[in-house]
């Protein structure tokens, strides 16, 4: 008999028609108790052949690819793995055949230095928006492409005090 999922109601790889993958409890005890913690079972015994379902994790929790940096040649190489396996610290938050509120649907908060970084990075991304404004501003402000434009730009805007400035006939000379 194939291994099924502990979950409550979850009927994964009872039939043919719900083939999911499965994974073992971590060994790693303050894991396990998370994922003992997640699992909505009061009278759950966790045993060698206590499995979860893969639909009992977010997609962000699995891995169904991996990647290998091979240095002789300098290329990356992607594989499929030929069954799934869950990242490290993931623990089950999906349960479909039971009650909403045992689901968690919360994206969990971000921490003081992550609020920091994104709120750093935010601040410099409009740096730089209002940057680019500026100069844009100034080289619609002094740009010429031709002659006539170029007197008609040094008769409006200001030219530093420092240069000095004859016209004579259809030349400027500073």
């Amino acid at each position: 008999m194939p291994n099924t999922c502990c979950v409550t109601n979850c009927r994964d790889n009872y039939d043919a028609e719900s083939k999911a993958a499965v994974f073992s409890f971590p060994k790693v005890e303050e894991l396990k108790l998370k994922w003992i913690q997640a699992m909505p079972r009061r009278d759950l015994v966790v045993t060698k052949n206590t499995k979860g379902s893969e639909k009992n994790f977010t997609d962000d929790d699995i891995e169904i690819i991996t990647t290998f940096y091979k240095e002789s040649t300098g290329e990356k190489l992607i594989a499929k793995l030929q069954k799934p396996r869950f990242k490290e610290g993931a623990t089950p938050k999906i349960f479909p055949h039971c009650p909403l509120y045992l689901t968690i649907s919360k994206a969990a908060r971000d921490g003081p230095e992550a609020r920091k970084l994104n709120l750093e990075e935010k601040h410099l991304h409009k740096a730089i928006v209002e940057s680019l404004l500026t100069k844009k501003q100034y080289d619609n402000k002094f740009s010429f492409s031709n002659f006539v434009e170029m007197q008609n730009c040094f008769s409006i805007n200001e030219v530093p005090p420092f240069w000095s400035r004859i016209h004579k006939d259809k030349h400027i000379i500073f």
